[in-house]
């Protein structure tokens, strides 16, 4: 460009810009640096900004949406029914509240705002791999990337009771174990003396206890220290899978017993709501179903001797959360209400409902194999809708699952999601944040009268196994899962990405299922050959553990002992230490009365096998253990005695 004296001078880009930016800024110099002259004061009472309006009544309200429906009906435009049955109506007001019972703060009976005064959760991941290597791996991952404990699923074989070699259900629904030694593997590095860890082992309640306590005293954990599920519900294993497998019940009340006097913050019964949510069942018959179930298992443990009061330390009641988020809050906040009133009904203290822990999951009925990226916005608003409840623990369902073995994207993503609720979006710092809402309580008052009435119908029936072995909760259900597959289909509601707003010609997602890594198909059985540890060099020589029978019960009902027997591992998996033959055994143990639980496991009569044996929590030496074992059992043996 052209300067003075007719010469060219070359200016830098935006040199026009700066400058006429240059001269507003000393043209307003003056303006931007002077003091104000006078200063903004603020009143000594605060402003009522409503003040000058008059107050709306709900006839003036409902005038206005008649205006501005132009005439259709109020209820079918704005008003929702229910799979509960309930009406939820546009606005709720002070007076809904008003009329549901008083609520007191978090952390005080009947517990509606929460057992503790503070917020926050235990992000708890589910792990249903069948291989211990797969295991072993997920929860290294778990714990070092955010994760606060895990639960880790057992087979339908140990849940059965059952030889891994001569069951059909041989890593079906979570992992193939047969001794403490596998477990050990399975878990790895973790510290039990500060993490928790969860076994769901179905009924088998003896066999999941027992290996856990074995694998604390070899890392010389002492079991009062231990913070462990290891509970079953048998009324739920029998509406998931059509039998109990062995007597349940006799097993929860020896692990209660052993609890109470070793292990106080083990939990050895839970209530349940797996098998009937996943039939279809609507929130209220979801929750009236898992509080007979409760009341099943106290039925049963007063008849063993265990009191309501002791029973309740060691309960954890376990829901999945579906779609409808406010719903699912309230059956979450009523569940503590209805527990804390039948607590009081068997003559417990109200106080002793403050040790239930609540676990949650997501639901796997909102789970879409079609367009499941979908399936991360669901999850989140399940695990928010868990929080927001007061759930104690809680597990976010990867994406993928619905269609196999979850994928390390799905898991950790399933993972952070709960970890942005808690550092970023800062909820733990909340305790009940719906409390006080007219709608929701509202809400949670509706669905315990609902979950009420349906609990004392199964009652009338003669309990929760006869209403299940007679078809009358499958029954109950039925109606619901049919109007809401009709619901489904006539697109009443929505499935987005399946039933609205739909790809059709988006590539399905494949995943491997849960056996193609693991396992193979034995030709003409059509049993599954395990990578087991049994095909090992002669030198190497374990403990191994006994799952079912581990802890024997006497007639009283209270724990004899549990077993350890060391076996050559070099021989065939089918001639080592014979399993579980599913035979009752009619054998005395130590000349006490007939066994109650004592399975035959044939290798002869109580107390004469080799190993090590836990008594009341003690470690006796009787045979030759493994060198590798040798000293952490005798430094268990010296610290116990």
């Amino acid at each position: 460009m052209s300067g003075g004296g007719g010469r060219s001078v070359m200016r830098a880009p935006g040199y026009r810009h700066r400058t006429a930016r240059a001269n507003d800024m000393a043209r307003h110099k003056d303006y931007i640096v002077r003091e104000p002259s006078t200063h903004l004061t603020m009143p000594d009472t605060p402003t009522n900004f409503v003040a000058n309006f008059d107050p709306a009544t709900e006839d003036e309200w409902l005038a206005a949406v008649d205006k501005a429906l132009k005439g259709a009906d109020f209820d079918k435009k704005l008003v929702r029914s229910t799979p509960e049955g309930l009406r939820i109506r546009p606005l709720y007001r002070g007076d809904d509240a008003d009329a549901a019972p008083a609520q007191s703060a978090p952390g005080a009976a009947p517990f509606t705002r929460g057992s503790r005064p503070d917020g926050g959760w235990e992000l708890r991941q589910e792990i249903t791999a069948p291989a211990i290597e797969t295991v072993r791996e997920r929860v290294s991952e778990e714990l070092n990337k955010g994760g606060d404990s895990v639960l880790v699923r057992l087979d339908r074989a140990f849940s059965n009771a059952r030889d891994p070699d001569q069951s059909d259900h041989t890593g079906v629904g979570g992992l193939s174990v047969t001794a403490a030694y596998d477990l050990a593997r399975a878990l790895g590095e973790i510290d039990l003396s500060t993490a928790t860890i969860a076994l769901d082992g179905g009924t088998n309640v003896l066999g999941a206890l027992g290996m856990l306590v074995a694998v604390a005293a070899r890392e010389r954990v002492d079991p009062a220290s231990l913070r462990a599920s290891v509970g079953a519900d048998p009324a739920d294993q029998l509406a998931t899978n059509g039998e109990c497998g062995i007597d349940a019940y006799a097993h929860i009340a020896a692990a209660t017993h052993w609890a109470r006097a070793h292990a106080p913050n083990v939990r050895t019964w839970v209530a349940s709501s797996r098998g009937v949510h996943a039939a279809g069942a609507d929130a209220a018959t979801e929750l009236g179903v898992t509080i007979a179930s409760a009341i099943e298992t106290l039925r049963r443990l007063a008849e063993a001797g265990v009191s309501a009061e002791v029973a309740a330390k060691h309960v954890e009641f376990r829901f999945h959360t579906g779609s409808d988020l406010f719903m699912e809050v309230a059956k979450l906040r009523a569940a503590r209400a209805l527990w804390t009133r039948v607590l009081e009904l068997c003559g417990a203290p109200a106080e002793a409902a403050v040790d239930l822990h609540i676990h949650t999951a997501g639901s796997p009925r909102t789970r879409s194999s079609r367009d499941p990226w979908v399936n991360m916005l669901r999850g989140t608003s399940e695990t928010f809708s868990a929080i927001v409840g007061g759930a104690e623990s809680i597990a976010t369902t990867p994406f993928d699952e619905s269609i196999g073995q979850p994928d390390k994207l799905a898991r950790r993503v399933a993972r952070n999601t709960q970890l942005v609720l808690r550092l970023e979006s800062h909820l733990a710092a909340v305790t009940d944040p719906a409390g006080g809402s007219w709608y929701v309580e509202r809400l949670t008052a509706d669905i315990a009268d609902k979950a009420w009435a349906v609990m004392q119908s199964i009652e009338a029936e003669g309990g929760l196994i006869k209403a299940l072995e007679s078809g009358f909760v499958w029954s109950t259900v039925t109606s619901v899962l049919t109007d809401r597959e009709a619901s489904i289909n006539k697109r009443k509601s929505a499935l987005t990405g399946v039933s609205s707003y739909a790809n059709p010609l988006e590539e399905a997602l494949t995943r491997p299922s849960f056996f193609q890594a693991v396992c193979s198909r034995t030709k003409g059985t059509g049993r599954l050959r395990r990578r087991s540890r049994f095909i090992r060099s002669t030198k190497h020589r374990g403990f191994r553990f006994r799952g079912d029978s581990s802890l024997l019960v006497r007639g009283d009902g209270r724990p004899s002992r549990f077993r350890v027997c060391r076996k050559n591992l070099d021989r065939s998996p089918t001639r080592i230490c014979p399993r579980l033959r599913g035979v009752r055994s009619p054998r005395r143990s130590n000349g006490g009365a007939p066994n109650t639980v004592g399975i035959h496991r044939g290798c002869g009569a109580a107390g004469q096998s080799q190993g090590t044996r836990l008594v009341g929590g003690e470690l006796l030496r009787s045979g030759r253990p493994h060198p590798r074992w040798r000293t952490s059992l005798r430094d268990c043996r010296r610290g116990t005695e």
